[in-house]
This record gives C-alpha cells, structure tokens and sequence, in this order.
C-alpha cells in the first residue's frame, strides 16, 4: 500500500471526493425533499456510502498478489516446459525470479504482482490477482452514487429555478444556484466526476468481455495474437468474479519482523543462521522443495539436477582478506541456471 510517495495523498484526495459530497448531499440537499422520499434517498445513500468506503479501503489495504522475491544468492532455474516471452514466463532482474504469464513488475511498488492489472494511485496500490474484485465493485459502487447525488441535486435545483420570478434561463438558473448552493455544488462535482466514472466503468468492462488486463491491453500483446485467456465474454467475467480469490503468497509478519536479542546482529534470527528465507508457493510456477531449502548445518538450497554450487565470496569483516584475497561464507552457494 502506498507504494509512490504521492499516493498516500491521493488516497486521502479520493476519501475526500466520497466524504464532503455525500455529506452535503444527505445534509443540504435531500433535507428538501418530501418525507417519504427523504427517509429512502437518505437511507440508500448512507448504504451506498458505507459500501464504497469499504470496497475503497478493501482495495487498498488487500495484498494484489505480490510475489516474494528471491534471495538474491539464489540463482532461479527457468520453469521447466514453460513459454517464454510476453504472454509468458519472463525473467524479473530485480526481483530475481521468472514471473508467470500475466504477472508484472510494478515500478511504483518495487514487487512483482500476480494478473497485475496497474498501479492505481487513487487506491494507493496496485491493482492484482487478489484486490480486482473489489476494485471493479468500488468502481461500480461510487459510479451509482455519483449518478444518485447528480440526479437528486438536479431535481432539487431545478424545481427551484421552476418557481423562480424570472423568464431568462440562465437568471433563473443564477437565483436557484444561489437559493441552493448546496444542491448546486453537489451537482457540478457529481458532473464532472460521473463521466470519469463512467468511461472508467465501461473501460474495464470491455476488458472483462474480452479476458484482458489494462497492462496487455496498453501493451497490445494480443494485438497479433490469440488471446489464451479469453473463453467468450460470459466466460470471461464468471471467471473473474466466480473464481476463488488464491490466498496471499507473503510470509507471516513474524517472519518479516525478526526481534534481535540483546548481542545479536540487527536483522537476524536468534535461531540460526539457516533460516535466511521461505520458501512460497506461486500460482503458475514450479512447487519448490522447502525440505531442500534448509538443511541442518543452514545450507541455502542447490539444484538438484546441477553437480556442484559457485560459493558466493564475502569480504572479512576486519577488512583484510583471506589468502585468495576473499573469505568463504559457509552455507552460502549459488545453483546454476538458465536465464532468459
């Protein structure tokens, strides 16, 4: 969450955008209207409001499906029987890993994201595997109570310029913005925000009707070529909405979060030096061996198909070397394997 250093400020622009209009509207605008009306329009909002603080706050703090990256004294070998290329496997230099097919490297968050879709700074986070879902229903959401606000406000100013002493339009329009400037600013900024809305709404429709992210669709990776993940639009949008949300692929917090005891060096684990990292399951890519990960004497893994490591040198702490000029750090090895 908050991955640039301008999002955290656009998340709370986006909290406001729901919050001062909707509070307005409930407070300046529906007060006008009759009884009946006014306990239904109000009770609805409140609901509609509720629902897209939720959704909006859901977005946000859900993980997208980030995947972990690997250490970097770890040298990945390509999945086995894997396409490569732009709809497929593709090798990620910073995070030391071969992403699936779909996944990209966000550079606002530094992480590479499962089905990422794109980074939304309005969310303050990317927009993945995991969190689509409910991005797609605040979208939807707001969309139907920016549409509310905008139809209410109007009927409210409008009956106001009705029973305005002036035959000119545009004065009686004037007298009834001034009688009801609430009405009115909830009307303009409603406006303006509902074309953003809709145009966004219907964009990633289109894209659900036709099994693509906003990131392959701005890339036209299946401008020339079939599009494996499009099965019918029906099709399309059951699998996105009626398919299990895979669960977070990031270790625990008390894994990341490691308390130093008092003579131990900051940053590791009083338990060993074995366990540097965990190892995680990714949707798409080959099941790595955790029994293979750590052996007892705290070895990082090798490749099973590979006869021997490149052991990665260290410098001595003292500053001086060792007699090949470098000092051995046990337990450290790097498998070979084949990049893309």
């Amino acid at each position: 969450m908050f991955g640039g250093s301008d999002d955290f400020g656009t998340f709370l622009l986006s909290n406001l955008l729901i919050m001062v209009p909707t509070f307005v509207f409930m407070f300046q605008v529906v007060t006008y209207l009759s009884t009946a009306a006014k306990v239904v329009i109000f009770l609805f909002t409140i609901g509609l409001f509720a629902l897209s603080m939720f959704l909006l706050w859901k977005t946000a703090m859900t993980d997208p499906g980030i995947i972990t990256p690997t250490p970097a004294f770890v040298r990945p070998a390509p999945p086995a029987n894997a396409d490569f290329g732009p709809a497929g496997y593709r090798f990620c230099e910073t995070c030391n890993h071969y992403r699936p097919p779909r996944a990209k490297h966000c550079s606002v968050c530094n992480t590479c994201v499962l089905r990422f879709d794109h980074h939304c700074p309005w969310v303050g986070n990317c927009i993945g595997i995991r969190n689509y879902i409910y991005f797609f229903a605040f979208v939807t959401t707001i969309l139907v109570l920016c549409t509310l606000e905008l139809a209410v406000s109007a009927y409210v100013l409008f009956a106001e310029v009705a029973v305005a002493d002036n035959d000119i339009f545009l004065d009686a329009l004037a007298d009834g913005m001034a009688a009801r400037p609430g009405a009115a600013a909830v009307f303009i900024v409603s406006f303006l925000l509902l074309w953003c809305l809709l145009s966004l709404w219907l964009y990633h429709l289109r894209l659900l009707s036709i099994g693509q992210t906003t990131n392959e669709a701005v890339r036209g990776i299946f401008d020339f070529r079939d599009n494996p993940n499009d099965h019918g639009c029906m099709n399309n949008i059951k699998h996105v909405f009626m398919t299990k949300v895979p669960p977070s692929v990031l270790p625990p917090l008390e894994e990341l979060v490691v308390p130093c005891t008092p003579g131990a060096a900051p940053g590791r684990s009083s338990r060993g030096r074995g366990n540097s990292y965990r190892s995680i399951d990714i949707p798409g890519e080959p099941k790595r061996d955790d029994a293979a990960m750590e052996s007892k004497n705290g070895e990082a893994p090798r490749d099973s198909g590979s006869d021997a490591g490149d052991i990665l040198p260290r410098r001595s702490m003292s500053g001086t070397s060792s007699a090949s000029g470098w000092d051995e750090q046990p337990g450290v090895r790097m498998t070979p394997g084949a990049r893309d």
